[in-house]
Formats: C-alpha cells, structure tokens, sequence
C-alpha cells in the first residue's frame, strides 16, 4: 500500500498514510514533475537557470506553486556567498530555466496587472488613454484640478505645493 501524497510504502493492513492522513492506493500512480520542489529541482538539473523572484520562503513557496500550476518549474536557491549560517541565507532567489524567461515574465506581468486592477490602481500608461476624463468616473477633468469634481480620485501631485 502506498500513500499517493508523500509515496511513502506501508506494510498491509494499513489502510491511511499516518502523516497525510489520506486513504493509502494499492498502486503508486505516476510521479507528477510538479508535485514537489524535489522533483521540480531533479526536472531542472544541469539546466541554466535565472532569479525572477526575491524574496523569503514563504512568498517564494507561494510563487513556486503557482508556476507548478502553470507546468513551470522553479527551485528556491540562496545566494552561497551571503550564508548566515550553514543553510541560512541573507537573500533567496525563485529560479527558472533561463530559455522560458519570456514566458515566465508574461505570466507574472499578466498576475501583477489583475492584482493593481483589483485595486483599482492604473499605471501611468493606463491615465494616459483616460486624459482630459476621471479614469475612475469618467466625468470630464479640466487640465488644471488635481481632484475630479465628482469623484474625488486624487491624480494631482501629491509633493506639489498646496
């Protein structure tokens, strides 16, 4: 009986993995390649890899399973020159295979835009194609208020003297 969580084999009889606390498969199904930073590391060996992300473990953890997600792999690596101590390191990096930069790049742009537009935050580009109208409200702005009339979005400077 195996564990088709952690792999782990159990002797009969034994009808749940201990420590996954799901039910055990009489079979072991295939070794999915993004199933585990283990795996998606072995996927990566003697592979040339770039950072795209810095960051500690956790925001880095969160990264890595959405790449997994998307069927990219990524491993978190620290910098050796900068340990702490053994195996801490001041700064980690999510690394990628260098050849799918491009696509890992749209993915994480196309990610960062859907949480600003969430926000309800536009980039300068984005104000460009709204000038002359509120881009929240759309009520016409005349060129010289730093507040829409209407809404009251603020799109002035705001280290501009009052």
């Amino acid at each position: 009986m195996f564990c088709p969580k952690c792999r782990a084999e159990f002797v009969a009889g034994v009808l749940r993995c201990g420590n996954c606390e799901v039910p055990l498969l009489a079979d072991l199904p295939p070794e999915d390649d993004f199933a585990s930073p283990e795996s998606m590391a072995r996927l990566l060996k003697d592979r040339e890899l770039e950072a795209v992300v810095v960051g500690n473990y956790v925001a880095l953890s969160e990264q890595q399973r959405l790449l997994a997600k998307e069927r990219i792999p990524s491993v978190i690596a620290g910098e050796a020159a900068t340990e702490i101590e053994a195996g801490l390191h001041a700064r980690l990096f999510l690394m990628v295979e260098a050849e799918r930069l491009g696509e890992i790049r749209a993915f994480f742009e196309k990610r960062w835009a859907r949480g600003l537009a969430a926000e309800g935050i536009m980039l300068a580009k984005d104000l460009a194609a709204h000038e002359g109208t509120c881009p929240a409200c759309g009520a016409a702005m005349p060129a010289d208020v730093a507040e829409c009339p209407e809404c009251g979005l603020f799109l002035g400077d705001p280290d501009a003297p009052a």
